[in-house]
C-alpha cells in the first residue's frame, strides 16, 4: 500500500489514458479492462460459492475500486490538512470492512439465492348459506 500511494502519478497516468478517446486511451483501457475483468470472474465465483451476495459481478468490483482509488489518486491536501492524514492502511482497512459488511450474503447459508418470494396463500370464499 505504501508503493502505491507513493506512486499515484501511474495510477492517475493509467486512469486519464483509459479515459481518452480513440487509440491514444487503448492501452490504459486494456489495463483496466484485464483489471476489472479478472477481479469481476473471481467476484462471481465467490458468489456462486455462497460467500458474497449475489449481484452483477463488476459492480461489486466497482463498489470496492471507486473508494479505493478515489483514496488512491486523490492527493492528502485535497482533503484538508495533510498532516492530520490516518495511516492509509487503516483508511484502506475500513473501506474493505465497509464493503465486506455490504457483500455479505442476504440469507446465511442459502448460497446467496435471491430470497425466494413468500408463497401467496390463497383462500377461497365458500359461503355457508343454506337456500332451502
Amino acid at each position: 500500500l505504501p508503493r502505491l500511494l507513493a506512486n499515484r502519478g501511474v495510477i492517475r497516468a493509467v486512469l486519464a489514458d483509459a479515459a481518452l478517446d480513440g487509440s491514444p486511451g487503448e492501452a490504459g483501457r486494456e489495463v483496466v479492462r484485464s483489471l476489472y475483468s479478472d477481479f469481476a470472474e473471481y467476484m462471481a465465483q465467490q458468489m456462486d460459492r455462497g460467500f458474497m451476495r449475489r449481484m452483477e459481478p463488476i459492480v461489486a468490483v466497482q463498489s470496492l475500486l471507486g473508494p479505493l482509488l478515489l483514496y488512491t489518486v486523490i492527493r492528502p491536501e485535497f482533503w484538508g490538512d495533510p498532516s492530520a492524514e490516518k495511516d492509509p492502511a487503516e483508511v484502506v482497512g475500513e473501506f474493505i470492512r465497509i464493503w465486506l459488511r455490504g457483500m455479505k450474503p442476504d440469507i446465511e447459508g442459502s448460497l446467496a439465492q435471491p430470497p425466494r418470494p413468500k408463497p401467496v396463500r390463497t383462500v377461497v370464499f365458500r359461503p355457508r348459506i343454506s337456500w332451502r
